[in-house]
């Protein structure tokens, strides 16, 4: 018998993780341990192994840790991967309960280190390599790690390919780096079962540390049990095989566009029955040949090449989202994504280097990213048999929770698109996007939580981004703008989408402890700006890098005034919405003094800023003080932090709705663009900033992309955000009282007929069923959780009832 169940606590821990304030000795004499020769630099990959005897079936449990990244083997078996994404000072393990029958059994673990340079993922936090293993209980002495009880080898096949390798040029930004270049030849046989020669004594290089001992705190892998699943893996084959053929350099030379003059159809053939699974398939020796498949969806995974033979042979593994009609990627010049006629391949590479035996497995340190995939197989004076091509699909576990239908039919198409980018970039944190960064940056990270809660049942990635923002706060206040990363960053907007992750937690969750630790998070960001506030009442923009959107014209995403020590209206406003719900938290999780401290300062601010920004010709808030500068974004923050009188609303919705000359907001703030829609009630204003999202499928895309055409990435968690509105705003379920314990149902249709949604809610669903009648007005059926109030606004009329079903 094997069954191996991963254990975590039900609760995220709180700031100072109360609940495990283990003593000095809770693990005995566990100890970070290394494998000895390591330069103090260089990125490395070790194996460790533990062989133990059972003499009957027996269940037991470990916790396991790496700095940074470990795969661990059960008799040869995968059977987890960690460590969960996380902090020096909050740095996770993962909990295993193990039944395994009586025998001899092995674990082994691979860690890798990608290192601090250029070379390392920024999102891998390092402080130094090593491994962690607790055997719980009476197994501490049999299985812990430390000196004498484990050993260790380098696996010496692995380096990691930089940046600037003419592989991995992608063009853009890019934070991942590292790809894998795995030599088989340099490999010992059998490691992931502890076999083979070449083991040798650890070095312990570390004790165990959970907390602070007494007044002294070692700042640096502070152990906190993983409060997440395991991610989900499933095994996929490759898609399509849309092209194939022979590289002969003279017909073909690498890297040209794809044509299907050049296309071998039966070599075409034979990788798609390989992609199925169906045969392998020989390459001849001294024989290069591509192919490029189409998964047809996006994934996030890593590649499974199995094959035979083939000494000296190299396989390259590549990933695109895309294929692009530029000749050197950075124009992103990628049309119809669909379409490959023509188009350059650029992606990110794995290699691998065939050591001739049988039975060989390519497989990588890291997943990868995208829709389509390159594989160039050159051998060399043997051939080499391809015995499979699969991917292990991996991300959050999906849990979804809702479902939306209206007469709109073409949300069919779109829904797909929205829902497959929440997943893609929900992992061990959320990401900013899979293809490019993997970061969990502030501002992104708040629409996927509000998107989450809205289509989710299961909010725990929320409370770990929520937690780990809050843990990141610097000497100045403020949180960083992406956790975790080894190169820190401060954006000073997106401390204050921290503090409204919190305020949307306050609301939609029922969680009233978890929001109290966060208050002194909260003070602290509050303050850190109210050092930048003027005599006059005008926020002058904090140190750091202002972004607020990626406008075309926006010089690095802000305007000129959004530079350390300027006045920037955006900012101002912002400031406002985000000191009133800082309020709203005090007056019902921290302090009154706090609370009308809160208050004011937003009225006089917001007072400051009416008078500095209002252009009455124009009936809009200008960007700057000398009102040179309009845009959309101004007029969201001024409406949704309610800094607007009532008598301007009107003519400002008219201007925001018609001015031509306003700079537009992009994928990213048309969240708030939609949310100030709602509050103005122009739900068919509302509605019209859905097309970009409706035409999506239609491109081709299979996810959403950072911004429109040309874009970098074609995967950007930001763009799901339609699905958070899709029930808050056009079905208008929003949350009345903190907890979600009063149910607001708003609905704003706009110009469809009916609408029917299912939105989770902390006791179980809210559903909305209307239809628009003959007589002009809406009737159906609203309803919430047994015992959840509800207010119904509808038809020009408001209705409350006890919970339950109400039917009009």
């Amino acid at each position: 018998m094997k069954k191996i169940t991963r254990i975590f606590p039900k609760n995220v821990p709180d700031t100072n993780f109360g609940k495990y304030q283990f003593h000095a000795n809770f693990w005995g004499k566990t100890r970070w341990i290394a494998a000895p020769g390591w330069d103090h630099h260089s990125p490395v990959v070790w194996a460790f192994r533990k062989t133990f005897t059972l003499s009957a079936e027996t269940t037991f449990r470990i916790c396991v840790t790496a700095d940074q990244r470990y795969d661990l083997y059960l008799d040869g078996e995968r059977i987890a991967f960690g460590s969960d994404r996380g902090l020096s000072n909050t740095w996770f393990f993962e909990t295993l309960e193990l039944t395994l029958d009586a025998g001899t059994h092995t674990f082994v673990s691979r860690v890798w280190w990608s290192g601090t340079d250029s070379i390392s993922h920024y999102g891998h936090t390092a402080v130094f390599p090593g491994f962690l293993l607790h055997g719980c209980g009476e197994w501490d002495e049999e299985l812990s790690t430390r000196s004498g009880n484990w050993e260790a080898m380098e696996l010496k096949g692995y380096t990691l390919i930089p940046l600037d390798d003419p592989d991995e040029q992608v063009g853009g930004f890019v934070c991942i780096g590292g790809q894998t270049q795995l030599d088989l030849r340099k490999m010992p046989e059998g490691w992931a079962k502890g076999e083979g020669t070449g083991w040798g004594p650890v070095l312990e290089v570390a004790q165990t540390d959970f907390r602070m001992q007494g007044d002294e705190c070692i700042p640096e892998h502070l152990l906190v049990p993983g409060i997440l699943p395991a991610m989900q893996e499933t095994v996929c084959g490759l898609g399509e095989a849309r092209f194939a053929t022979v590289i002969d350099g003279v017909v073909r030379k690498v890297d040209e566009p794809v044509f299907r003059a050049h296309n071998d159809a039966s070599l075409q053939a034979r990788f798609q029955k390989l992609s199925n699974g169906e045969a392998p398939m020989e390459i001849p020796a001294h024989t290069l040949v591509e192919a490029l498949f189409d998964i047809g969806d996006y994934v996030t995974a890593w590649p499974l090449v199995r094959f035979h033979g083939g000494r000296d042979a190299l396989i390259k593994f590549s990933w695109a989202e895309s294929l692009m009609h530029d000749k050197n990627g950075w124009e992103k010049d990628k049309r119809d994504r669909n379409e490959i006629e023509g188009k350059y391949f650029y992606g990110f590479t794995e290699r691998c280097f065939s050591n001739g035996a049988d039975n060989q497995l390519f497989d990588t340190l890291w997943f990868q990213s995208g829709r389509y995939v390159r594989l160039l197989v050159e051998t060399q004076d043997e051939p080499l048999t391809l015995a499979s091509v699969s991917l292990r699909v991996t991300h959050y576990p999906e849990s979804w929770a809702f479902s939306f239908r209206s007469d709109d039919r073409r949300w069919d198409a779109a829904l797909p698109v929205l829902k497959r980018t929440l997943t893609m970039c929900s992992h061990e944190s959320y990401f900013d996007c899979p293809y490019y960064e993997q970061l969990m940056y502030g501002g992104d990270t708040r629409l996927e939580i509000l998107t989450t809660y809205a289509t989710c049942a299961d909010d725990r990635l929320p409370r770990k981004a929520i937690l780990l923002f809050d843990r990141s706060r610097s000497e100045a206040g403020l949180t960083l703008s992406r956790v975790p990363s080894r190169i820190k960053q401060i954006i000073p907007p997106f401390s204050l989408y921290w503090v409204q992750m919190v305020y949307d937690y306050s609301m939609m969750r029922n969680d009233p402890a978890f929001v109290r630790d966060r208050m002194d998070g909260i003070r602290s960001v509050l303050l850190a700006f109210h050092r930048h506030v003027d005599a006059d009442g005008l926020l002058h923009c904090p140190l750091g890098w202002n972004f607020i959107d990626w406008v075309n014209g926006w010089d690095g995403g802000h305007r000129p005034n959004a530079e350390p020590g300027l006045v920037n209206g955006i900012i101002n406003f912002h400031y406002v919405w985000v000191l009133r719900q800082a309020a709203a938290l005090e007056s019902v999780f921290g302090q009154t003094a706090f609370a009308a401290w809160a208050r004011a300062e937003a009225d006089r601010i917001a007072a400051a800023a009416r008078k500095a920004f209002w252009d009455e010709k124009r009936h809009l808030f200008a960007d700057d003080l000398e009102h040179k500068w309009f845009s959309e974004h101004a007029q969201c923050m001024a409406i949704c932090g309610g800094s607007v009188p009532e008598e301007w609303l009107e003519p400002l919705g008219d201007a925001l709705a018609s001015d031509p000359a306003l700079d537009r907001a992009t994928i990213y703030y048309n969240f708030y663009l939609l949310e100030a829609f709602r509050i103005l009630k122009r739900p068919d204003e509302l509605y019209k900033r859905f097309q970009l999202w409706l035409d999506l499928p239609s491109k081709g895309f299979r996810t959403t992309p950072e911004k429109p055409d040309p874009t970098r990435s074609d995967c950007h968690a930001w763009g799901s955000h339609p699905l958070y509105h899709l029930l808050t705003s056009v079905a208008g379920i929003r949350p009345a009282a903190p907890g979600f314990s009063l149910v607001r149902i708003e609905p704003q249709p706009g110009p469809l007929r009916q609408v029917r949604v299912s939105m989770p809610h902390p006791a179980g669903s809210v559903g909305v069923d209307i239809a628009l009648a003959e007589d002009g007005k809406w009737h159906g059926k609203v309803q919430t959780p047994d015992g959840i109030p509800g207010i119904l606004a509808i038809n020009g009329e408001e209705r409350s009832w006890n919970g339950g079903a109400l039917s009009f």
